[in-house]
């Protein structure tokens, strides 16, 4: 395995990075997955209006989303930990506008705390692979931060509680390889909606979602223009993405999600020796 580490310029910019984009190092990026994956889990009605976007768990920006009537749904949910669990039934090409619609490209820098400050602070089990590919190698400790909230009468805001903060650890090859580990509360919802072509499977002993060739668009301005306009965003690559449930002796749900442009069999068994 390979001891090269990143520079402090680069473990800054990598840092920096993640208040707007999903982790991919040097390269501003977001997946439409994690977009709307993310955003269900946010809708709370504790929060005062309605949410323009939000920063949270994997620290990208992510926007409302209406799929419209309950015809986009499969017509059987499986119940997972509770919740049913349904994957769409629209095309891709329906699916990927929907997830890039509205985009915001910027937000606030998210202040990251340092690896003995996240493991005072995580409300869950802070979890790292006992094992990589060769060549792979840890570019820094698992960092944690709160997540970031747009109000539309109140602007950005951090939120400060447990359900919202994350910790994210990312490893890579000088090859330019990379994977990206992001864990987190699953904040309560009544039911989870899926991209199409979603795998529901079983990493660990634990219910988990893979997902192939995900579209990875970057968050810059050029794209939020072509989304006013009902454009599609210039994809710039594709990754795969695999996101485990894991259910903890009180109860809580830690949510680990896992992408990079390895194989999914690689970042199943990144995933298993978390365990």
């Amino acid at each position: 395995m390979s001891d090269v580490k990143w520079s402090d310029a680069d473990l800054h910019r990598y840092l920096s990075a993640l208040s707007t984009e999903d982790v991919m190092p040097e390269t501003p990026t977001v997946t439409p997955a994690l977009r709307t994956r993310t955003l269900a889990r946010l809708r709370r009605q504790r929060f005062r209006g309605r949410w323009k976007g939000v920063a949270a768990a994997a620290a990208a920006v992510f926007v409302l989303l209406a799929y419209g009537s309950q015809s986009t749904w499969a017509d059987v949910a499986e119940v997972i930990l509770g919740i049913p669990v349904r994957v769409l039934s629209m095309s891709r090409e329906e699916w990927l506008r929907g997830a890039f619609s509205n985009w915001l490209s910027m937000g606030p820098e998210t202040e990251f705390f340092s690896p003995e400050e996240t493991r005072e602070l995580a409300p869950f089990p802070i979890r790292t692979p006992t094992w990589v590919p060769e060549g792979f190698a840890a570019r820094h400790e698992p960092m944690g931060a709160y997540s970031w909230g747009h109000y539309p009468d109140e602007g950005w805001q951090r939120i400060e509680e447990d359900e919202y903060f994350f910790v994210t650890q990312t490893y890579s090859s000088d090859e330019g390889q990379h994977v990206s580990i992001i864990q987190s509360v699953r904040l309560e919802t009544p039911q989870m909606d899926l991209p199409p072509g979603t795998e529901i499977i079983e990493v660990a002993g634990h219910p988990a979602f893979l997902e192939r060739d995900v579209p990875v668009a970057r968050a810059d301005e050029e794209n939020e223009a072509r989304s006013r306009l009902g454009l599609l965003p210039e994809i710039v690559g594709h990754w795969n993405e695999l996101e485990l449930w894991v259910q903890e002796a009180d109860g809580q749900v830690t949510m680990i999600k896992l992408s990079g442009d390895v194989s999914p069999e690689i970042l199943i068994k990144v995933a298993e020796s978390m365990f």
